[in-house]
């Protein structure tokens, strides 16, 4: 389920063991936080830094859960957590304390040096998707303990720059769908919990304004929240995005209430799971009988359940059908009846269902004036936030938007191919800033916008359908119209038309600006020829007035605007090689002038300039 919802996270699986040939345990293997999950699972470079058990992020802290350790590098150099915390922990203000804020938490206010030291430092959309999946599943033990940390500060060990942002993973799951922990709350024990904003159930459960208590009575110890929640919740900003995060995975996973569960996913994966091992839980249940005596084994607070569909049972009735009515109800936008803020008397607020992408597309831009400098800006000039999770940007390859990238209402997000590179260029301009990166630009002039589903949305127009978006030359043009083709195209294929009918190209439109137009049932086009005998005489090359070699000719078979398809001949009929560099023209050779031949799609022309490009079949 977490890795469903774009989270990198540990193996983990059953297995049935045994004790001298003999049934002993249905237990299940869970990979070790280690390096080689960091690499080879995670996919992150193994010169990154990788910490287990960094619980509350607060400095000086450890964990009862064995400390905080270093698994990459292999050394005991642990200074760069150590500045984290410390400026974590010296840019929370006393007002942000756990033990200064009034019963019941606050609206709060936003931190400035704080939110921009996130900007800075942390993997905001790494950071907004865990949030969202942890609060879903109700992960009970990340805050305190359960939570690791991954810095990515290589600086090209392994030939690829670090981002230089820190990253939460998550790791140990065992206190997830409404379980507690053993010396939790003894008092209110009454089974799984799912909607008690006062323990573990509310949506800014981590951050210090939400309070959990450690006695029924609600008036004991408050336990601490952890810095790094903190760091991103008390950003009203942030809170947006990341609520707009996780919405969208309550649609996708958890599901509306009413819904059946036979149409909630990872309920039907986990009745699937309990059917491969239901001879071996029940031998489980047999050998190791429940102990109510024993809180460290009865997590359940009541007799557990008899075997492993009743224990299915209670996940779906105790948690999944309750927490459902908590996010979507209790904690909605709509709903009038509670506050919204930030504090645990306080409702959430997460908004309705993201707008269908057709009514969003008009509103969302795209600026690659700065591709240069290494910088594309996606605008969204819609009245909602919008989640582009999964969103892909063409660069002459193509780059996924990581999960959790959220962008606010008329605001924008950064897309940069260096961010460490970025950051130190703009310091002083950051505030609250969502800068995506390292993005692969691919060395290509032209940019093309998709959503998670494949709908184009650079420039897209609601008037006529006509895409119109922007690009160096005819070269990045014609990329970026066989990237698109199969989008514009697929209203007229539903129509009964096959591909061999469609055929998509670009018409300049202005200065560096293209439409793509598709043409219904084309003229066949022929396949170019070398210039023969018989065919007109060689003409002279000239010079324009911008020193470039040109044709002149009154030739009726040069191709205007479509630079592609053709063949260049010398005077004797041989075919002449085209130059690699789309911006270099075509000159006369050593052995004479050049002549053009093309496809049958023509029209006269006085002179025209050449562009040398590949030939296309």
């Amino acid at each position: 389920l977490w890795r469903r919802m774009g989270n990198l996270v540990p193996f983990d699986f059953p297995v049935r063991c045994n004790l001298n040939g003999e049934f002993y345990q249905l237990a299940f293997n869970s990979e070790r936080f280690t390096d080689e999950l960091i690499e080879d699972v995670y996919g992150l470079d193994k010169f990154g830094y990788g910490y287990k058990n960094v619980g509350t992020l607060k400095s000086g802290s450890g964990t009862t859960a064995g400390g905080i350790e270093k698994k990459t590098p292999d050394d005991e150099n642990e200074s760069d957590i150590t500045v984290l915390q410390n400026e974590l922990r010296s840019k929370i203000t006393a007002a942000q304390q756990v033990s200064s804020l009034p019963d019941g938490g606050s609206a709060g206010l936003d931190n400035a040096a704080l939110t921009k030291f996130v900007v800075q430092k942390f993997n905001l959309p790494a950071w907004f998707n865990y949030l969202a999946a942890a609060r879903i599943t109700q992960e009970m033990d990340d805050v305190w303990a359960n939570v690791c940390a991954y810095y990515d500060n290589a600086e090209m060990k392994s030939g690829v720059r670090g981002t230089d942002t820190w990253m939460p993973l998550g790791y140990d799951f065992n206190l997830s769908f409404g379980q507690w922990y053993f010396n939790d709350v003894g008092g209110i024990r009454t089974g799984l919990m799912s909607t008690n904003d006062w323990f573990k159930s509310h949506p800014f459960y981590g951050g210090n304004r939400v309070r959990c208590y450690s006695s029924a009575s609600m008036s004991a110890t408050i336990n601490e929240g952890n810095d790094g929640f903190e760091a991103v919740w008390q950003s009203a900003k942030f809170r947006r995005l990341y609520l707009r995060r996780l919405r969208t995975l309550m649609d996708a996973e958890l599901k509306e209430p009413g819904t059946d569960e036979s149409d909630t996913p990872f309920m039907v994966k986990m009745r699937e799971m309990a059917e491969l091992m239901r001879t071996d839980a029940a031998l489980d249940c047999a050998k190791w009988p429940n102990d109510s005596s024993d809180d460290a084994i009865d997590v359940w607070g009541a007799a557990r359940p008899g075997d492993i569909d009743a224990g299915i049972d209670d996940i779906w009735n105790n948690y999944v059908v309750p927490r459902r009515n908590h996010l979507y109800v209790s904690h909605s936008a709509t709903n009038t009846a509670k506050e919204i803020g930030y504090g645990s008397n306080l409702n959430a607020g997460i908004p309705e269902a993201q707008s269908p992408i057709e009514s969003l597309a008009p509103n969302i831009t795209l600026d690659f004036s700065r591709h240069a400098e290494g910088v594309v800006v996606v605008s969204n000039a819609n009245d909602e936030v919008v989640d582009m999770s999964g969103w892909t940007l063409r660069f002459g390859v193509e780059w996924t938007l990581p999960a959790g990238t959220v962008c606010d209402s008329n605001d924008c997000i950064y897309v940069v191919s260096d961010r460490r590179a970025y950051i130190a260029a703009h310091l002083d301009e950051l505030t609250d800033q969502v800068i995506v990166g390292n993005a692969d630009f691919g060395g290509i002039g032209a940019v093309v916008l998709n959503s998670s589903d494949g709908t184009c949305l650079h420039g897209l127009s609601s008037a006529d359908g006509v895409l119109t978006f922007a690009a160096k030359n005819d070269k990045a043009a014609a990329a970026v119209v066989e990237t698109i083709a199969p989008t514009l195209t697929a209203d007229d294929k539903e129509a009964g038309l096959s591909a061999d009918n469609l055929v998509v190209r670009a018409v300049a439109a202005g200065e560096g600006t293209y439409q793509a137009v598709v043409d219904v049932n084309p003229a066949p086009v022929a396949a170019p020829r070398v210039a023969a005998a018989g065919d007109d005489p060689p003409v002279a090359a000239a010079t324009d007035d911008e020193g470039e070699t040109i044709v002149s000719s009154s030739i009726d078979n040069a191709v205007i605007g479509l630079w592609y398809g053709y063949e260049v001949a010398d005077e004797l009929g041989e075919s002449a090689a085209f130059a690699p560099d789309a911006e270099s023209f075509i000159r006369a050779t050593a052995n004479g002038p050049m002549t053009i031949r093309s496809s049958p799609r023509t029209e006269p022309c006085g002179f025209f300039r050449v562009k040398a490009l590949p030939v296309k079949p």
